[in-house]
């Protein structure tokens, strides 16, 4: 949510009041324009949150059996890590820095950002994280997991009688003059009525609460050492494209990630070696590290979306509850992002505004340009890799061990797809 007119004070203020909340389970993550004095709020949510949850522990995991010098230089993974970006100040989802352990601290380095964006935030976040390379040409890997619901969410409808009225407010028939409390999770969610498949949505109450349709992972790589990663006109090799959900397909990602970890543990040997102190473990020891495989599991982290989903669901069934039986103010739903519709209004009343932010360079490249497998191919049983040939034989084999392994197949599939894909799973997209 966009807020014009804010002053810079305002802002410091605000961003000191943030980071003093200490430990809470979500925290606003803000973006300020210096020049067009615009504050920009995002709410992280419990959808956001679950993919570089699970990245994070695969990053921690890997640094921590990095032999790196730990009194020398400082490794930190952060959620809610503003960054100074020319005139602006933004929050990405997810930031690896690097600093010397023992300061005055000097210098940051920034080895790693990650968004998360829906659709209709692609060209918004493109931007973001292009700006964020900008200002850290030394960062090697920059990523955006693109998350797809199958159409934007809305509660149900206010002032009319529906299933879900009737049915889900929890008022005991003593307790008609009484305010009713929400469901609980258990008592909620143990009434779907659709099998629980990523292919299904959350329906309760002949109401849908929550339909993931995809979730995509973009990755770009710095492959070049004395050139920023170029985004949009970089060498196919130097990013990779995956999916996490309906079905398993990230071994690209995996890929992506070991080659880019290798480069992490170079930029830390170097930035050790500057310091120029005397190390508790010689230099040549991480030097000479063999890399071993990224820990990443995206089984697990499949399911946990799922797990995300339902707590998604929950939460907004509580917000519809809080408006229509306990009388509190109707907000934007926060548990996710705002609709299409509310997005495109807000862009509107901005331009309206005056907006300077405008400028003569061509747009971000839609995510399609990215893409190596299509959803709908995906979606559809037939996968279609348009990867280039040095790669395909791997790609057909990791497709199928993909399927294999997909554990939101295990139960409820769709019926007619028990063998989902094997036919034209190899077959590439002509160009």
């Amino acid at each position: 949510m966009e807020f014009p007119s804010v002053g810079a004070r305002e802002f410091e203020l605000l961003e000191h009041a943030v980071r003093e909340t200490g430990r809470v389970p979500i925290k606003p993550r803000l973006t300020y324009d210096y020049n067009d004095h615009i504050l920009t709020i995002d709410m992280p949510t419990i959808l956001h949150e679950s993919f570089y949850d699970d990245l994070k522990q695969s990053f921690t995991l890997a640094i921590h059996n990095l032999p790196y010098d730990r009194m020398t230089i400082r490794p930190q993974i952060h959620m809610n890590y503003p960054l100074q970006i020319v005139d602006k100040v933004v929050t990405p989802d997810m930031v690896i820095s690097l600093t010397a352990t023992q300061g005055p601290t000097t210098v940051v380095l920034i080895p790693y950002v990650g968004e998360t964006a829906l659709t209709e935030e692609w060209d918004h976040v493109f931007g973001k994280v292009e700006s964020m390379i900008a200002k850290h040409p030394e960062i090697v890997l920059a990523s955006i997991v693109l998350v797809r619901e199958a159409k934007p969410y809305a509660s149900p409808p206010d002032g009319k009688s529906t299933t879900a009225s009737e049915t889900l407010h929890n008022r005991k028939d003593s307790d008609l003059s009484h305010k009713p409390q929400p469901l609980p999770l258990e008592e909620f969610i143990t009434q779907r009525s659709t099998p629980r498949t990523f292919e299904e949505p959350v329906r309760i109450a002949d109401h849908t609460w929550c339909h993931v349709r995809s979730v995509e992972y973009f990755l770009w790589f710095k492959g070049e050492e004395d050139k920023p990663i170029d985004m949009r006109n970089g060498k196919p090799e130097h990013r990779a494209h995956g999916i996490l959900m309906p079905e398993v397909h990230m071994d690209a990602v995996t890929e992506i990630l070991q080659k880019a970890f290798g480069k992490m543990r170079n930029m830390f040997l170097k930035f050790q070696q500057s310091l120029d102190r005397n190390p508790t473990i010689p230099h040549s020891v991480l030097e000479k590290w063999d890399i071993p495989p990224f820990p990443v599991n995206w089984a697990l982290g499949a399911l946990g979306v799922m797990a995300a989903v339902d707590l998604t669901a929950h939460l907004r069934y509580m917000n519809w509850h809080g408006v229509r039986f306990r009388g509190t103010k109707h907000a934007r739903d926060s548990s996710y992002a705002p609709s299409e519709s509310e997005h495109e209004s807000n862009s509107e009343s901005m331009q309206a505004a005056g907006s300077k932010r405008a400028s003569a360079r061509k747009g971000p490249p839609s995510h399609h340009a990215f893409q190596t497998i299509m959803i709908d191919a995906v979606a559809s049983g037939s996968i279609s890799l348009t990867s280039d040939k040095k790669s395909g034989s791997k790609s057909k084999k990791s497709s199928s061990t993909a399927r294999k392994s997909n554990p939101l197949k295990a139960t409820g599939s769709r019926k007619g797809k028990g063998n989902h894909g094997r036919k034209g799973s190899n077959k590439r997209a002509k160009a």
